[in-house]
């Protein structure tokens, strides 16, 4: 074997254990729950006489909680890669709701709530430890949000006040960006904090009318944004 051919060699095998090690994977599960707040919904159309229709809805300071599985697949001294499936739940009450620019009474005899449950791929950079066994991370997620819509206000507009009926489901693309912390209590458990802001890609909510009208008066496009959540957990590595 030649000299140049042995020197290679052994390059080869350096390059190939510290390919391994950087590869190492360490499933872990993970729980939490926190507060959700500062969400609201933008919906904004036209009924069938083309009349503006924008409304704005904002929501109670909520808990949302979620788990997610997932796995370490990058390690090196400038920090690890994870990559991880995440389920989540919110139960968002109506606090307030306006009608161009005018605020509305709610519905206090039919429910008024945005119930969201979110399906996303997550992907987390941790730094190395810092202080004892501190991390920081950020990370980006993608998914599916399913939506289910049952929002309900009166228009004083008649002899007797209009009910209407803002209610559908959706699956709309969903996007989470998320910062954080965890402090490893040993090798297996390690407790988490976080700051999640988390949106959705516009859809479309029915509007109805419940007295006073045809039923289904128009379909209206929605968005959800400006959500924020606050949260604690554990994670488990195997």
């Amino acid at each position: 074997m030649t000299h140049p051919f042995r020197q290679l060699l052994l390059a080869f095998t350096v390059l190939s254990s510290a390919s391994l090690s950087a590869a190492e994977f360490h499933p872990y599960v993970s729980a939490f729950g926190g507060i959700e707040f500062a969400s609201q919904s933008d919906i904004y159309g036209h009924n069938p006489a083309g009349v503006v229709r924008d409304i704005d809805v904002e929501y109670k300071n909520a808990f949302a909680w979620g788990l997610a599985l997932g796995t370490t697949f990058y390690q090196s001294e400038y920090g690890q890669l994870s990559a991880e499936f995440e389920y989540a739940s919110r139960e968002l009450k109506t606090d307030s709701l306006s009608l161009n620019h005018v605020s509305r009474d709610l519905n206090g005899s039919a429910g008024n709530e945005l119930a969201i449950n979110s399906f996303m791929l997550n992907l987390v950079y941790e730094t190395p430890e810092l202080i004892d066994r501190l991390r920081l991370s950020a990370g980006i997620g993608a998914g599916v949000a399913h939506l289910d819509y049952d929002i309900n206000y009166l228009v004083n507009n008649a002899r007797v006040p209009t009910q209407i009926n803002l209610r559908d489901t959706a699956n709309p693309f969903a996007y989470q960006l998320m910062v954080g912390a965890s402090y490893a209590i040993n090798d297996d458990f390690s407790v988490l904090t976080g700051l999640k802001y988390f949106a959705v890609r516009d859809h479309d909510i029915d509007r109805y009318k419940l007295n006073n009208g045809p039923g289904l008066e128009s379909v209206l496009n929605a968005s959800f944004e400006n959500s924020w959540t606050w949260s604690a957990g554990v994670r488990y590595t195997f």
